[in-house]
């Protein structure tokens, strides 16, 4: 039978409304071409380019019918026979995983074999490929390039100069899209010299097609100036063709030249308009930029709730504006009560994308527990990848957690390379911390001079605890800075601007014994001074002169006073000698029952005086019943210390416990 006579049957089928038995027909039409062919050719024999078609149009059918595999095998044989567009629809298969493992390395194959057959589609598409290149799939071992499963390997590499040559031969030949990538490959200098005048020849030509991304592209050129005359009115027409294709960068630019009046009148109303379009097609900026309308109530209705909803969706696309923005509004509140945790989650997210700040706010967040879990090893994690950043407060935390070790293991020499980043970056703490370690030689080799400098830098920027620390090496005997009287001078100078730790300074300059004759006194005003401004050391030492009456009337109530305000604020030894003015009656009536709080308080801290007296009052019943179980405990843990009394008692209790108190002391 003639291919005709099997045309004129499948017709007449047809007219009959035979359906079923003219899709048998049809079939039997299409499976039996390739005999057909092997016939007709011993008769009259078809050109190749005619068979090529027939086989196109065999795999063009099928894939109509979703039978990828059947049309790959027929494009086949039509893509070995010359025909461009097979290869082309070959490559689309691969592209897009139909009937095949997605492969775009196999795609490119086949692309390259279309496109060297002049197909434009196809060197467009390699062209692309080659400009982008495309990643591994991720669902992939890192061993199936090797496996023979991807004979074109299962990554591309990005490769210029050759999206250049099939970019290139697809925009000559009038592809509008090819133009406006070479456009984009002449703007970014990608693949050859940047030259804005031939990106704006090929943004025109693909413009004139009508391609949105040229149009936008143009607008660009001319907001900021790019080979042509900045021209923002030619900027915002150029954006007003690109969106009203619905692109949404052009709408967000477009959206900017209303916001801010730039080459065209403000329209916060249209601002509002196109922002909120180009959020719904998914573009973060435009969803940050329509949240801030809708925060401040201009050109959008002020809503709160939306706004939150608009920078959560530009957050969730690591956009790094609305990300902080958003850790700013959970921080802040925004009309609603703070959320540290969110605030702390999106603050976490931004330092992630490498925001410096976020990272020190971060580190800042897991230190003092805010939002997050105290997390002193994560505190130190983000300070110092800030202070690798650059950021120089992070830097001095960071060598505050390498001086004592917290969150990190101590290392001296760590925490002097972190200071001396943060001082000369400017952070006056650190300069006086840098000061303190060379004047110690921890960390660093010791040295004086260099101490000094540092000191004296600080100082001059009118810190008062660099000028205190700058005043004790000048007072220290033995070194080359040895200066008493430039000491006394730095010391006064701070102390007269309110810090209490120069005013102690110099109580203790005085109380010096070659000096304590003349200025006792001055001593003892020094101290004063710096109790009152709450310096717990100068409340002690102010308390025992007071006591003693020591270059000052004795006045047991006041020391009494003062010993209780050094006691509130933890200092062990004031506890104790508060104990025993109560105990005697010293300042006020006798209190025994005060006296043994105090007692144990310092005891509690270790000082093993105060164990011993402890016990004593235990053991003898003063001021609180007889509790000789108790007695024993402080009697050990003061025999552990070495005190020969406590040990003697043990012995005399005959409680068997040298042997413990040996043991505490070891």
């Amino acid at each position: 039978m003639s291919i005709g006579a099997l045309a004129r049957d499948l017709d007449s089928s047809l007219r009959s409304n035979a359906v079923r038995a003219a899709t048998a027909l049809r079939r039997r039409i299409e499976y039996s071409l390739p005999v057909l062919f092997r016939i007709v050719e011993g008769f009259a024999p078809l050109p190749a380019e005619k068979v090529a078609q027939l086989w196109l149009q065999r795999g063009n059918a099928d894939h109509g019918k979703r039978r990828f595999l059947r049309a790959l095998r027929s494009w086949r044989h039509a893509a070995a026979l010359g025909l461009g567009e097979a290869d082309y629809r070959i490559g689309l298969l691969y592209a897009r995983g139909e009937g095949v493992s997605q492969s775009v390395p196999d795609a490119a194959v086949a692309y390259r074999r279309a496109a060297a057959l002049g197909h434009v589609e196809a060197q467009l598409q390699l062209g692309l490929i080659c400009l982008n290149g495309s990643a591994a799939r991720r669902d992939l071992p890192e061993s199936a390039g090797s496996s023979g499963l991807f004979a074109a390997g299962t990554a591309i590499e990005p490769d210029f100069a050759e999206a250049l040559r099939w970019l290139g031969a697809a925009a000559l030949a009038g592809s509008n899209v090819a133009q406006a990538a070479l456009g984009d490959m002449c703007r970014h200098g990608r693949g050859l010299a940047r030259d804005y005048a031939a990106a704006h020849r090929w943004y025109m030509a693909a413009a004139e097609g009508g391609i949105a991304a040229a149009e936008f592209a143009l607008g660009d050129l001319y907001y900021q100036g790019l080979g042509v005359a900045v021209d923002h009115s030619a900027a915002a027409g150029w954006y007003e063709k690109a969106a009203i294709q619905g692109d949404a960068r052009a709408e967000v630019a477009l959206g900017m030249i209303c916001l801010t009046g730039t080459g065209h009148p403000v329209d916060l109303t249209r601002a509002g308009r196109l922002f909120s379009k180009a959020a719904a097609q998914g573009d973060p900026r435009g969803s940050y930029n329509a949240a801030l309308l809708h925060l401040r109530g201009e050109g959008l209705p002020g809503d709160r709730d939306r706004a939150e909803t608009l920078l959560r969706d530009a957050g969730k696309l690591a956009y790094l504006p609305a990300v902080l923005r958003l850790a700013e509004f959970y921080s802040h509140g925004d009309g609603a009560p703070p959320n540290l945790r969110e605030a702390a989650v999106w603050y976490r997210c931004a330092a992630d994308l490498g925001d410096v700040s976020s990272q020190f706010i971060t580190g800042r967040l897991h230190a003092i527990g805010g939002g997050v879990a105290p997390n002193v090893r994560e505190a130190a994690r983000w300070f110092l990848r800030a202070a690798e950043a650059g950021h120089a407060t992070a830097a001095h935390n960071i060598a505050v957690f390498y001086a004592k070790g917290t969150g990190v293991a101590r290392d001296a020499a760590l925490a002097a390379h972190w200071y001396k980043v943060a001082a000369d970056a400017g952070v006056v703490a650190s300069q006086v911390q840098l000061g303190r370690l060379y004047a110690a030689g921890d960390g660093v080799a010791r040295d004086q001079d260099i101490a000094a400098e540092w000191l004296r830098k600080a100082a001059n920027s009118g810190d008062l605890e660099a000028t205190t620390t700058l005043a004790l090496l000048h007072i220290q005997p033995g070194d080359g800075l040895f200066d008493p009287a430039l000491g006394e001078a730095h010391l006064r100078k701070a102390a007269d601007a309110g810090h209490a730790v120069a005013a102690y300074q110099l109580g203790q300059f005085f109380s010096d014994p070659a000096r304590a004759g003349e200025h006792g006194a001055d001593a003892v005003a020094w101290y004063r001074r710096a109790a009152e401004a709450g310096h717990v050391a100068a409340q002690f030492q102010l308390a025992v002169a007071l006591c003693v009456g020591q270059h000052v009337p004795q006045d047991f109530t006041e020391a009494l006073r003062w010993y209780a305000a050094a006691g509130d604020r933890g200092h062990r030894v004031a506890q104790f000698n508060l104990a025993v003015m109560l105990s005697k009656g010293q300042g006020g009536p006798a209190d025994p029952e005060r006296a043994i709080v105090w007692l144990r308080r310092a005891a509690e801290q270790g000082l093993v005086e105060a164990e011993m007296a402890l016990a004593e009052c235990y053991r003898l019943g003063k001021g609180t019943p007889v509790d000789l179980v108790a007695a024993r405990q402080w009697y050990e843990l003061a025999a552990g210390r070495g005190n020969e009394l406590a040990a003697r008692r043990l012995q005399e209790t005959g409680t068997g416990a040298p042997e413990r108190a040996a043991a505490l002391a070891s």
